[in-house]
């Protein structure tokens, strides 16, 4: 085909009119069978749910284990014992202010001005 009207040599065609070709209906049957197709599967999808969940719950059942509170009995003085819950805080204190101790800076070195003696016990 050319880009440029007119250069085709030969004449368009006009196309000829047919016959119809009659297209049958769609069978309804087929129609019943995805129906049915559909409940099949939501039956089998609500028998296995209904399965694993029983399952589930008798196997949680069977896996319990009862857990009792045990005591060794011993004779001997009993004791009074009382617990409580709370915080603790001095009657009497005293804030101490102390200058904070620094190193040395850069290249300047620490120097110590007196040593204490070491306390004997």
């Amino acid at each position: 085909m050319s880009a440029i009207h007119g250069l085709n040599p030969a004449p368009p065609r006009t196309p000829e009119p047919g016959t119809p070709v009659a297209v049958p209906p769609a069978p309804k049957s087929s129609s019943k069978l995805r129906v049915w197709v559909l409940l099949a599967l939501v039956a089998g999808g609500a028998w296995t749910a209904y399965q694993f969940l029983a399952k589930s719950k008798a196997q949680s059942r069977a896996n319990q284990t009862v857990v009792l509170r045990t005591a060794k009995v011993t004779s001997g003085s009993i004791q009074r014992v009382l617990r409580l819950t709370g915080s603790t805080t001095a009657k009497n204190f005293a804030m101490v202010a102390a200058p904070m101790m620094r190193g040395p800076e850069g290249a300047r070195p620490l120097d110590l001005i007196y040593l204490t003696k070491s306390a004997e016990w």
